[in-house]
């Protein structure tokens, strides 16, 4: 019994010096075969006439007989025309035979087309904004059970609930609450604001610093939204005579009217797996009171 007693002891004193510390800082035709016709004969023009010839006047010796009249002189044959050569028929030009068009292949119908929907103009488009992810609260872990009544700190205005059978300490008059064994523990502290104005993230997380930065070894990790605040990973360590103890921790940092409420919540190595589930625990418990 005094071993474990002493165990509890070392544990709180672990925690409680740290908090003691700290907190006071895109088609071509084909030719007709055509015969040429024959010349037709000139037609012979008829010889002329003869001319009668004129008695020669004989003297008048001795009366000159008379001199029959020459006979007329027989007139010329006409020249019967040349009768002109009828043409040999021009022997017919059998026809070249039509070649027979070879069948044109019958094209079969296409299928009807689709009617293609005419697009309406779309607008151009606006490059959109990539969302933030939202922060789901639910819980991660398991949650642990508290007791019935809650813890309610005036002077700070908050309230916050208490895991079952841990005990509440005071300690340089800080209010922390310890698990049975003294490996666990959790406190809040608050930070009043001139304004309230609202703090990004980077500025939640600069408070909780600020808040525990004289800690022994304190080193903040990445941030991270949850709970309506910050969510903040951190480690430390306590020395205790020629030993050190690391320890480490997960902070919520979170805005109310008027101040910024950080709970911290801190495990020695040996207890480090059950800190999800008390920071998980405990972040929807904490309220402002007035």
């Amino acid at each position: 019994m005094k071993r474990k007693n002493r165990i509890g002891l070392i544990g709180i004193s672990l925690v409680t010096a740290f908090l003691l510390i700290a907190v006071s800082a895109p088609w071509e035709r084909l030719p007709h075969a055509t015969l040429a016709s024959p010349a037709r004969a000139q037609e012979a023009s008829p010889s002329p006439a003869a001319l009668p010839t004129a008695p020669t006047a004989s003297p008048e010796t001795s009366p000159t007989p008379e001199v029959s009249p020459s006979p007329t002189p027989t007139p010329t044959p006409e020249v019967s025309p040349t009768p002109t050569p009828e043409p040999s028929p021009t022997p017919e030009v059998s026809p070249s035979p039509t070649p027979s068009p070879s069948p044109t292949p019958e094209i079969s119908p296409s299928p009807e087309e689709t009617p293609t929907l005419e697009a309406s103009p779309s607008p151009t488009p606006t490059p959109e904004e990539i969302p933030t992810p939202e922060t789901s609260d639910a819980p991660l872990a398991p949650l642990l059970p508290l007791a019935e009544q809650s813890y309610t700190d005036t002077a700070m205005g908050y309230q916050l609930g208490i895991i079952k059978d841990y005990k509440q300490v005071r300690v340089a008059g800080v209010t922390l609450f310890e698990s049975p064994d003294g490996n666990l523990a959790y406190t809040v502290t608050a930070r009043p604001r001139a304004t309230d104005n609202e703090l990004q993230d980077a500025a939640l997380t600069q408070v909780a610093i600020e808040a525990f930065a004289r800690g022994e070894g304190f080193v903040a990790g990445q941030f991270e939204s949850a709970f309506g605040g910050v969510k903040i990973p951190w480690t430390a360590s306590v020395t205790q005579g020629q030993n050190s103890q690391p320890l480490s921790g997960l902070i919520l940092s979170r805005q109310f009217t008027g101040k910024v409420l950080v709970l911290l919540v801190s495990a020695t190595e040996v207890k480090m797996g059950e800190l999800e589930s008390i920071f998980e625990t405990l972040a929807e418990t904490l309220q402002p009171i007035d």
